[in-house]
């Protein structure tokens, strides 16, 4: 998934589903493409994460200086992205 994004000041903070803070980084003034990529989530979901599960998914989040423009999905291979995605259009959402 690509996203265009414009920080608010330059210091942002990246927090995981329950709102808990998994990093601080410090971006320039600037207008961003942000991606945000996922390897092994269909592996690793079960509904179920306990402190003792070995780690199967990787995220990656990436910025760069770049012009805004429109959402994009780049690449969706798993289950778990398509199902969340989908949701989320006008036709999932007329299913709920």
């Amino acid at each position: 998934m690509e996203a265009s994004f414009v920080p608010a000041n330059p210091d942002v903070t990246v927090t995981g589903l329950m709102s808990d803070e998994i990093c601080r980084l410090r971006l320039p003034a600037a207008a961003y493409r942000v991606r945000w990529g996922v390897v092994g989530i269909d592996e690793a979901y079960d509904g179920v994460v306990s402190a003792d599960e070995p780690l199967v998914d990787t995220f990656e989040l990436a910025f760069w200086p770049a012009v805004a423009t429109a959402d994009e999905v780049i690449r969706q291979a798993s289950r778990r992205g398509r199902e969340a995605h989908v949701a989320r259009t006008p036709e999932g959402l007329a299913d709920l």
